[in-house]
């Protein structure tokens, strides 16, 4: 099998979305292959005088509080996935290491440096007001990452995805993204339903037909359908479709921003019914 995804980064703040992210991580982990780096960023003390400082002692407590945390973390992990796996079963490699920094720059900049297939990430129920203004880490990876991202709900569980919407405004450079989605998820045989939506007031309709002949195949584990939705509610219309499908992972291209924005980041609250409970993978490349 082509190992498309080989490390997966997960960042963790300890909160329990990040841990669920990780636990989601070690799963999908253990079906490609793919080894799983472990980060936490510890954000330096400052201290109030008339050049702000590194309160460089507070630092390095913290730092070596998230290394302690770190290791618990890893280790519960893997208890964890040891008890849903067969029987037998060998856990995921997992490398941790804590960086000092602006958490959404270091994350970034690591998954750079490491090398990083991808980026799995947790987003929590309730954001600070400060999020609110600024965004999320999350949001805030999601929207200047390079790499793939893999958004996992608060309290979502991994599950083999057997039903997968590629959610777009179909564009030339779509079947390609398609293509990358289906080597991405290659592991899980799956049907694939690209999902293109009308913009309003627009007749953008497209060759389903012709779509779906390109790429299902005889011997394809994966079948791709063609879906197109109308109607001024999108989110509404969507929604509804998302559930009547059984989708179980959502994938988008980051291209399609406006799409994006309107969908997910437009908002500041997690509750967004159905969006709420469906990880979202997000293509970067």
């Amino acid at each position: 099998m082509k190992k498309d995804i080989q490390l997966i980064l997960c960042p963790v703040d300890f909160s329990q979305a990040s841990i669920n992210a990780f636990h989601y991580a070690l799963h999908v982990a253990s079906t490609v292959g793919a080894k799983v780096q472990l980060l936490h960023v510890v954000v330096p003390e400052v201290e109030a005088l008339d050049l702000p400082i590194v309160a460089a002692e507070a630092t390095r407590s913290k730092i070596a509080a998230a290394r302690s945390l770190l290791e618990s973390v890893v280790l519960q992990g893997t208890r964890t996935w040891l008890d849903e796996s067969p029987k037998g079963a060998s856990p995921p490699k997992v490398n941790w290491m804590v960086e000092v920094g602006a958490p959404s720059t270091v994350i970034l900049d690591v998954a750079q440096r490491e090398g990083a297939s991808i980026i799995v990430m947790g987003m929590r129920r309730e954001h600070t007001f400060l999020e609110r203004i600024l965004g999320s880490v999350t949001q805030q990876v999601l929207r200047r990452a390079l790499n793939h991202v893999w958004i996992v709900p608060y309290g979502v569980a991994f599950e083999s995805p057997q039903h997968v919407a590629y959610i777009a405004q179909l564009s030339d450079a779509d079947p390609w993204h398609i293509y990358e989605a289906q080597q991405l998820l290659e592991a899980w045989p799956h049907t694939l339903h690209v999902v293109h939506v009308h913009r309003d007031g627009m007749d953008t309709s497209v060759p389903c037909a012709e779509l779906e002949a390109f790429f299902n195949k005889k011997d394809s584990k994966q079948k791709v359908v063609c879906h197109e939705l109308t109607g001024s509610a999108i989110k509404e219309v969507l929604s509804s479709f998302l559930k009547q499908a059984g989708i179980q992972l959502l994938v988008m291209w980051s291209h399609h921003r406006s799409l994006l924005q309107r969908l997910f980041l437009g908002t500041h609250s997690v509750e967004m019914g159905l969006y709420a409970q469906l990880p979202l993978l997000v293509l970067k490349r």
